[in-house]
């Protein structure tokens, strides 16, 4: 069974494939990159291309993966030898050995069940409850051994880690001599979806790569050719999604664009009437909702507010937004100024990750509606 993706099976990252190959041919490539991207972006599936890239026996001449040789075989199933994986994981027990090892069965299992995935299903596959997910220094002490041993195949070993901001403190400060100083042939791929808390010692030794969002027209083709969407139907949420796979089969899992949007407008909108009561029977609310369809809101709410702005500096050609939408995008740009857009962007993405990372929706969300009110002009 193949779980790894393959070139062809990216979205919309042909130049970036075409890039490495070449590096790889002239033995250019960097031995630490850090790729960045939201979360279900192409960041993770492009690097595993890339290791498939670097651990391929035999690679054409632009430098893309044979699929056909031993190492390739073995990058479908993810058991490469010379491939090391490191992903979050729940400490187990009080141990202070816990590596990805012990849950790499588990990861296999993520991997075969869903084309892109969020680190909150990462979590409760783990069955993690109220822990957090962490890259602990066992980790570390891991890698230095596997990087002091011989690759086994490949004059190459890469070690690919998914979400570094998890890397606790201790995990970090005993990777840097690694990081600055690999053996020869060692390959650092690193994947962020929040590049802004890895700490500064670790990114000033990973060279970054902005990782595209997919083009829209790219993302709508695959929804009608290999999802069975209608054109409306993917032309909509092929928009909504802004260029994320993961987020476009949320949306259509979430039971369409229109509600997502419709309830995402509403979470803006609603600050207007400045009464902290009904924000918290709201809050009550959203937390009896599944923790993802509160991440999945929140991942909207971004997209609402392009909206709003594009309608507020008179693209009133913006798609996608029926009558009485639209109105309320109006009322809430017309307290929203320009300048505290940022601000209110911050204020989402915290409150998403504070969700994400088990925090009381309730709270979250009350908070968020409070803090909406002083970004608002009366």
């Amino acid at each position: 069974m193949v779980i790894v993706p393959k070139p062809e099976e990216l979205l919309g990252q042909e130049k970036l494939v075409t890039h490495f190959g070449s590096l790889l041919q002239t033995n250019q490539l960097p031995h630490a990159l850090l790729l960045t991207g939201k979360e279900g972006s192409e960041a993770l599936p492009l690097a595993f291309v890339l290791a498939r890239q670097i651990l391929c026996d035999d690679r054409t001449p632009e430098g893309l993966p044979c699929g056909v040789c031993q190492s390739c075989r073995q990058m479908d199933r993810l058991q490469h030898p010379d491939l090391s994986m490191v992903f979050p994981v729940i400490k187990s027990g009080e141990t202070k050995d816990t590596t990805s090892d012990l849950y790499m069965d588990l990861f296999i299992e993520l991997m075969g069940k869903a084309e892109r995935f969020s680190e909150e299903e990462w979590r409760n596959l783990q069955k993690a409850g109220n822990k957090q997910l962490q890259i602990l220094v066992a980790e570390a002490e891991r890698l230095i051994h596997f990087t002091s041993l011989r690759s086994f195949k490949s004059r190459y070993q890469v070690i690919l880690v998914w979400k570094p901001e998890l890397m606790r403190t201790e995990t970090a400060n005993k990777l840097l001599k690694l990081l600055e100083e690999p053996p020869l042939g060692v390959v650092f791929i690193m994947v962020s979806h929040e590049p802004q808390k890895l700490l500064p010692t670790i990114t000033s030794r990973l060279q970054r790569v902005i990782v595209p969002s997919i083009p829209e027209g790219i993302l709508v083709e695959y929804l009608i050719s290999k999802k069975g969407f209608s054109l409306q139907e993917a032309e909509q949420i092929g928009h909504l999604a802004q260029g994320n796979l993961y987020r476009a089969l949320q949306l259509k899992k979430s039971s369409g664009e229109v509600q997502s949007m419709n309830d995402a407008l509403n979470l803006l909108w609603m600050p207007l009437s400045r009464n902290p009561k009904a924000f918290l029977e709201y809050a009550q609310e959203m937390a009896k909702l599944d923790r993802p369809e509160v991440i999945a809101l929140l991942d909207t709410l971004p997209t609402a507010l392009r909206e709003i702005l594009a309608l507020q500096h008179g693209e009133h050609d913006v798609q996608f937004l029926s009558s009485a939408l639209r109105q309320q995008a109006e009322s809430v740009g017309e307290v929203l100024s320009l300048e505290c857009y940022p601000r209110v962007m911050d204020e989402i993405q915290s409150a998403r990750t504070e969700v994400a990372q088990n925090g009381s929706v309730q709270m979250v969300i009350f908070d968020l509606l409070l803090t909406l009110i002083t970004l608002y002009k009366r």
